[in-house]
């Protein structure tokens, strides 16, 4: 509900440099997703988990979502739901108050 609302909230007519922000969108997406994908190698070279599950526990999404596909994939639910949660609670408790430090500092 609040993707579509914020959907609609774009007025695509009044959006200057579309290109670039087409270009800006797609480029991260691509490093959000090799991110994931490099960090799962590296968990899963580090630790004792499948390839399958350090994906999904670092892959960006949500908690439920990548908790059912862990399920259909036989991966570690657990391990997966953790990682997920941890991400949830990190953005919510400890970004803001970086973020609030780091505008701080270059006021």
């Amino acid at each position: 509900m609040i993707g579509c609302y914020v959907g609609l909230l774009l007025k695509p007519e009044k959006v200057k440099n579309k290109t670039r922000l087409a270009v800006t969108a797609i480029g991260s997406g691509i490093v959000l997703v090799l991110g994931a994908c490099g960090f799962s190698f590296l968990l899963s070279k580090l630790h004792a988990v499948s390839a399958t599950t350090a994906l999904l526990s670092l892959a960006p999404g949500g908690l439920d979502q990548m908790g059912i596909i862990a399920h259909a994939l036989g991966a570690d639910v657990i391990t997966v739901t953790c990682y997920q949660l941890f991400r949830t609670f990190f953005i919510f408790f400890a970004v803001p108050p970086l973020l609030r430090a780091i505008f701080a500092r270059f006021a």
